[in-house]
C-alpha cells in the first residue's frame, strides 16, 4: 500500500507551489467572495506534449494551464487587469529556471517557457475578464 509523503512534489504542489512565486492574486478554486476582493488565478496540469528524451534523468515534464480572473464593481469585465495579470505571469516564467521553489523545496524548475497566451476569454456569464495561458515546466524532485 502507497502511503503519500508529507510534501511530496506532485504536479499539483508544484504547479501551485511554482505560480504563487509569480503573483500575489489567491490562487484555487475554492475561493470566497471575503477572500478574493476583485481577482484569483486558477491552474489544471495536463498532459505534457514534450518528449521525455530531451529532460534530464530522473525529471518530470508538464503543462499547465493557467487562468486569471477579474471582477469588477460594474458588468463590464476589467480586461485591463486581467491582461496585466497574465502578461505579468508570463514575463515571469523565464526567471524561473534552474531554481528551487521559494517556499517549496521538494521541487526545483529546470526549465520553464510559456507555450501559448495570454489570451482573452470571452462570453463569460458572470462578467468577470478571464485570460488564459499555457506553461511547460520540466522539474526535479529534491526529497
Amino acid at each position: 500500500m502507497f502511503t503519500p509523503v508529507i510534501g511530496m512534489a506532485t504536479n499539483e504542489t508544484v504547479a501551485a507551489a511554482w505560480l504563487a512565486t509569480m503573483t500575489a492574486l489567491p490562487i484555487g478554486d475554492t475561493l470566497t467572495s471575503s477572500t478574493v476582493p476583485d481577482g484569483f488565478v486558477r491552474h489544471f496540469t495536463v498532459a505534457t506534449t514534450l518528449d521525455p528524451s530531451m529532460a534530464p534523468v530522473g525529471s518530470r515534464t508538464m503543462r499547465v494551464q493557467i487562468d486569471v480572473f477579474y471582477s469588477g464593481p460594474t458588468e463590464v469585465p476589467p480586461w485591463g487587469k486581467a491582461d496585466g495579470a497574465g502578461e505579468a505571469i508570463a514575463r515571469s516564467v523565464p526567471r524561473m529556471a534552474n531554481n528551487i521553489i521559494p517556499g517549496f523545496p521538494a521541487a526545483l524548475i529546470n526549465e520553464a517557457w510559456i507555450s501559448d497566451g495570454p489570451v482573452r476569454v470571452h462570453g463569460d456569464t458572470a462578467a468577470l475578464a478571464h485570460v488564459t495561458l499555457d506553461a511547460q515546466l520540466i522539474w526535479t524532485p529534491t526529497i
